[in-house]
């Protein structure tokens, strides 16, 4: 169970290390369209938040909603607030579990309408790799506007915790 907290902690740290440079662009680099899998920045924290939000809702046994495509795309400052919420969440459920997050088995149907069982170990894995995935885009898409990454390789991470 610590092992999955810290890897929790570990990816909202990242998520806040990439705001936290966003916050000092202009809206131009944050909506401007740089072709990857959405076509900004703002696009992909967008998803990446709400894929968060919708696996969590997944692990309390609830059917997550997907958003509309006139969904209006909040901003950065509620994007922020939304995430610390969700880890916070994420968190508070992992505390009150009695036993492994690989001891509770997780049931839902996905998008497409395909009935899935994983354990909650696996849900939390998956969901951590996506975010890494699209980490990497952003990065990607930050350097093509002339922009610098933050660093957030996992030992930074626990260099900063040391302090």
């Amino acid at each position: 169970m610590k092992q999955t907290i810290e890897e929790l902690n570990y990816n909202s740290w990242t998520i806040q290390k990439y705001i936290q440079v966003l916050k000092e662009q202009n809206r131009e680099v944050l909506v401007g369209i740089i072709k990857s899998s959405f076509s900004s920045i703002h696009e992909t924290l967008w998803h990446m938040l709400w894929v968060e939000e919708a696996w969590f809702q997944r692990w309390q046994g609830n059917v997550p909603q997907k958003p509309e495509s006139n969904t209006v795309i909040p901003e950065l400052n509620e994007i922020e607030e939304r995430f610390n919420a969700i880890h916070n969440k994420q968190i508070k459920f992992l505390e009150s579990l009695t036993g492994s997050p690989e001891e509770v088995t997780i049931s839902y149907t996905n998008f497409q309408g395909t009935h899935c069982e994983y354990s909650l170990g696996q849900l939390i894995r998956h969901l951590i790799y996506h975010s890494v995935y699209h980490r990497g885009q952003l990065a990607t898409m930050l350097r093509q506007s002339g922009k610098v990454p933050p660093r957030t390789d996992y030992l930074v991470y626990l260099d900063e915790k040391k302090k």
